[in-house]
């Protein structure tokens, strides 16, 4: 198990109070873990980049799209961090093979990425995810995140 998930489950679990988890135990997707990371500034970042994209009809980005908005080279840190919040659940990964132009490229582990999308759980009201699910209602936290982070402070 990766080091980060384990601390950012390590938080959420004592922010319930329930203690270290088993080291075994798998990690769920949990689309808030970011917050609770080192480098959490940089997922929030990441996510940021995907929301303005999805303003503009922009489903599916590149590691190397990701790096030109955040003006740097696209490299393992960034493809690592973008795999981190696949594993979260905040992003879903795909393979891109619309760039393969030589048989290296085709063996080279090269992804699309894009926000999920996917309903979070709501263990403070079990009926919210149900209801909003019903009415075709969700709400992007990456779009609210600075509310969000007040309403905790």
């Amino acid at each position: 198990m990766r080091h980060d998930v384990r601390v950012a489950d390590k938080v959420l679990s004592s922010a319930r109070g329930r203690g270290d988890p088993p080291a075994d135990a798998p990690v769920a997707a949990q689309p808030f873990t970011h917050l609770g990371v080192p480098n959490a500034e940089q997922y929030r970042r990441l996510l940021q980049i995907f929301a303005r994209a999805k303003e503009r009809f922009i489903v599916h980005l590149r590691p190397e799209d990701i790096a030109a908005e955040l003006r740097v080279d696209a490299d393992d840190q960034l493809t690592e961090a973008l795999d981190r919040l696949v594993t979260w659940g905040n992003l879903r990964s795909d393979v891109d093979t619309g760039r393969v132009t030589t048989v290296e490229d085709f063996h080279r582990k090269r992804s699309l990425y894009q926000l999920t999308g996917d309903p979070a759980s709501t263990p403070w009201d079990p009926d919210l995810a149900t209801a909003m699910a019903h009415h075709d209602v969700r709400v992007e936290e990456e779009l609210f995140l600075d509310t969000l982070l007040a309403d905790l402070a």
